[in-house]
């Protein structure tokens, strides 16, 4: 099974749309609210942003079958200034869930790209370093084991432990 998106989010966005799943799941809901101070604090554009966002689909491919899906069904602006998302029933609920959050989560590139060849290939899976480099378009840098392991690796373990 591969899952990725149309285009990829930026971290600021990701942020919020982690804000908002958060929140989905914590208060057992499919349309949770996020205020417009929330998101001028994360330094967002607030209609910029859910543009793009309902202009963006997940896409997934499972066993030669391609499904695309929209974050959200719509978005609402409240009086208060508040927006309320409504999430597609089966990004917070569906068979994929766990996945879609893990992808919409991440915040390194390097992490998604990971990810991506672990569905692809089963989450036991053994890289040489060349075969890493080569994923991460960086060969030819990091000689050295231990920069590699610094500057590429450990950011990508703490992203996915975050």
């Amino acid at each position: 099974m591969y899952l990725t998106t149309i285009r990829n989010y930026t971290k600021k966005e990701k942020n919020v749309l982690r804000i908002l799943l958060e929140k989905a799941k914590n208060d057992g809901i499919l349309n949770p609210t996020i205020s417009g101070k929330e998101l001028e604090h994360l330094g967002l554009q607030k209609e910029a942003f859910f543009v793009k966002c309902m202009q963006n689909h997940l896409i997934i491919d499972a066993q030669g079958t391609r499904t695309f899906l929209q974050v959200f069904t719509k978005i609402e602006q409240q009086e208060d200034g508040a927006y309320c998302c409504h999430f597609l029933k089966e990004i917070l609920q569906g068979p994929y869930a766990h996945r879609i959050e893990m992808i919409l989560s991440l915040t390194r590139k390097d992490s998604l790209l990971l990810y991506q060849q672990m569905m692809q290939k089963g989450s036991s899976m053994y890289l040489c370093m060349e075969e890493c480099k080569e994923l991460f378009s960086c060969q030819g840098l990091y000689p050295r084991f231990y920069d590699f392991e610094r500057f590429i690796l450990m950011p990508i373990v703490e992203d996915f432990h975050h």
